[in-house]
This record gives C-alpha cells, sequence and structure tokens, in this order.
C-alpha cells in the first residue's frame, strides 16, 4: 500500500497557498472566465462549470507529484484569490515553469510575487527544481513585474508569449 502525499500548504506573510478542492469551483470558473485571465493565461476550454471540474480532478491527479496549481487564500479573511503553481512542462527546456492568475480584486497589490515568491522556495528547495519557467504575454506588464522582482532573466521570445527563467 503506498503511503499518501500529506497535502500541499505554503504560507507567506498575507497568504495561504493550499491544494484546490471542489468549494472552489465556482471561484476558479469566475476566475477562468475573466476577460483579462483569459487574454494572458492559457485557459482555453474552462467556461463551463464541467471543463473547470475536469481541470480540477487533473490538479488533485498532480497534487501526488507535489505539482500543480494552488489556490491562494487570503491569510486574515479566508477569501480565494486566485492560483499559482508550479507545473511539470515537457514542452520546454527547464520541464518545469511556474504560474499564477488572480481575481481582478487582488491584482497589483502585490499577491502574485508574494505567493509565486514561495513557490520558488518550495520548487528550490523541498522540490529540488535547479531551474523553471515562466511564459508571459508581452502585453502583460503586471506579470513582467512579477518576473522582474523575482530576478528571472528573459530566455528568449515567441510574440505574444516570452520566456523567462530562474535559476535555484
Amino acid at each position: 500500500m503506498q503511503t499518501p502525499v500529506p497535502p500541499i500548504q505554503l504560507f507567506t506573510t498575507r497568504c495561504m497557498l493550499r491544494e484546490v478542492g471542489e468549494a472552489d469551483l465556482s471561484q476558479i470558473l469566475a476566475l477562468h472566465s475573466d476577460k483579462d485571465t483569459q487574454k494572458y493565461a492559457w485557459v482555453d476550454g474552462l467556461q463551463t462549470l464541467e471543463q473547470n471540474r475536469k481541470w480540477l480532478e487533473n490538479m488533485q491527479e498532480q497534487y501526488k507529484n507535489l505539482l500543480g496549481f494552488l489556490a491562494i487564500e487570503h491569510k486574515q479573511s479566508g477569501a480565494f484569490m486566485g492560483l499559482a503553481g508550479i507545473r511539470s512542462r515537457p514542452d520546454l527546456s527547464s520541464q518545469y515553469d511556474v504560474a499564477y492568475r488572480l481575481l481582478p480584486e487582488y491584482r497589483n497589490l502585490g499577491y502574485a510575487t508574494e505567493a509565486t515568491a514561495e513557490l520558488l522556495v518550495y520548487a528550490f528547495g523541498k522540490l529540488k527544481i535547479t531551474h523553471i519557467q515562466a511564459q508571459v504575454h508581452y502585453e502583460n506588464l503586471a506579470s513582467l513585474r512579477v518576473l522582474e522582482k523575482l530576478h528571472f532573466t528573459a530566455e528568449s521570445m515567441d510574440i505574444p508569449w516570452l520566456l523567462f527563467e530562474k535559476k535555484a
């Protein structure tokens, strides 16, 4: 019998990052339905509750490998603010990327930087990943600022996407 993997939980000053569950589904749908999320993130095919339920099931499978999107929850209020995570990406040279998406009311308040910084500690420490990438739409200035603050370096451009990398 295989030992169950304990749930992923990470903490920052203002946030808790935790595995997503069925109770988050309506907020995940709202996030994936947001026009800016649709423009700047790969959320094609995530416009219905059933499509997002399948996405959620996929995340729960990824958690077995200690990867996947985590809910960003406000520590004080318990509010769902968005998603951030580390994904296995065999199509990228690093094999892993970090990604984040926030509901509109939580954007430009430092939450993406805070959550991503903690994910990098997790990736380089617990997961022993040696380098990680991030792909950002060239018009997504807020995400470009997040990567700049976290000292990612530009690797390549395939407009509209820019590829960044950070080493442990």
